[in-house]
């Protein structure tokens, strides 16, 4: 008879210092994964999920939000599934025997850019789901919008920041092969929505349909109705039961 235990899964703050944000394609940074890695396994993590578009891209100064110039908003190519980020990554789940979702930004050999995310295995390996593709693509790429502040006293209810002008993730193509499911030994079935996709019920249509037990959603979005789905749906570290 199986026994019911409880997954426990963190969450990488885009603040920890894992990769860097200032410099172009957000290069990790090895000794900061590793210690990351370490704190969260010691806390009896069994999966880590990592923010969206870890690197690959040029966008630079976003936590910090003092700077945006170089590469606003989402200029870069990406990286290859082998590319040495991700290979980072890999290396360090082996070490620590963790599971480890990795979003990150894409490119394929054609030169196509996808926002992207990856489940990497406890033995470095790119998990393939249940339909035998190793990643999930974001199946709706967020439309431009106005950065600024929301400000009551403001004609508008609006603040513009700069007078920049959120492009939107126009380089980028939607998802292909639409929502993934990945079952992973002693966590469940899990599926992967990324940012905006939370918006589209067809996808947790989907998920469920796959018979996802838990979807992960990494973002990076710091608009007020992302923070008050964050707050309302997520947690830093979090569990769930599962037969094991």
């Amino acid at each position: 008879m199986d026994t019911v235990k409880p997954v426990w899964a963190a969450l990488l703050s885009p603040d920890c210092g894992v990769v860097n944000k200032s410099a172009p394609g957000h290069p990790v940074n090895p000794a900061k994964l590793l210690a990351a890695l370490a704190l969260v396994k010691a806390d009896g993590a069994d999966i880590v999920l990592m923010t969206e578009e870890n690197f690959g891209m040029n966008q630079v100064n976003v936590t910090g939000g003092t700077s945006l110039d170089s590469g606003w908003p989402y200029d870069g190519p990406g990286e290859v599934l082998d590319g040495p980020h991700l290979s980072a990554v890999r290396a360090a789940a082996k070490q620590f025997s963790i599971y480890v979702i990795v979003p990150f930004r894409m490119l394929l050999s054609k030169g196509e850019s996808y926002n992207t995310a990856v489940v990497v295995g406890r033995n470095a390996e790119l998990v393939l789901s249940t339909a035998g593709v190793p990643y999930y693509q974001k199946v709706f790429p967020c439309l431009g919008y106005p950065m600024g502040q929301i400000s009551a006293n403001s004609s508008g209810g609006y603040i513009p920041f700069g007078g920049i002008d959120h492009g939107g993730e126009t380089p980028l193509i939607p998802g292909q092969h639409g929502v993934q499911a990945w079952d992973l030994q002693g966590i469940g079935r899990v599926a992967i929505l990324i940012c905006f996709d939370v918006n589209c019920m067809e996808l947790w249509h989907q998920a469920y349909a796959l018979g996802a037990q838990v979807i992960f959603w990494p973002s990076m979005m710091a608009t007020p109705d992302r923070d008050a789905i964050s707050a309302s749906a997520c947690s830093a570290t979090t569990s769930w039961p599962t037969a094991g």
